[in-house]
């Protein structure tokens, strides 16, 4: 997977003002609609919240492309399934997911001390 970006003010004379910015190294790719990418780019959605509880790398695309790397494969998986989820349930409810697996993996933390 690789990405490139372009800013709209960040026009170079000799390109189409795209940046490249390599290849994407791990991490799993899911598709979304375009308005749920649009949501999850805009600073409105539950993905600072998400990483104020577990570590991860994300990088949403206009296309609806979302690529997510998180510490472990397991959390990867566990955030992938989460912010697919979030497309189709309420923000009630993915607050209450999110308190879920902030209790797993505090109680998980407390058990490898």
């Amino acid at each position: 997977i690789e990405l490139t970006c372009i800013h709209p003010e960040d026009r170079k004379g000799y390109t189409s003002g795209e940046s490249f910015f390599g290849e994407l190294v791990g991490g799993y790719l899911i598709k979304c609609s375009l308005d749920y990418a649009d949501y999850l780019r805009s600073g409105n959605s539950f993905l600072k919240q998400l990483g104020d509880i577990v570590a991860f790398e994300v990088a949403v695309g206009v296309n609806g492309s979302v690529w997510i790397k998180a510490g472990t494969i397991r959390n990867t998986i566990i955030l992938m399934n989460l912010i697919k989820k979030g497309e189709h349930n309420s923000k009630e409810q993915m607050e209450e997911m999110m308190m879920t697996l902030q209790k797993q993996l505090t109680s998980e933390e407390d058990r490898d001390d």
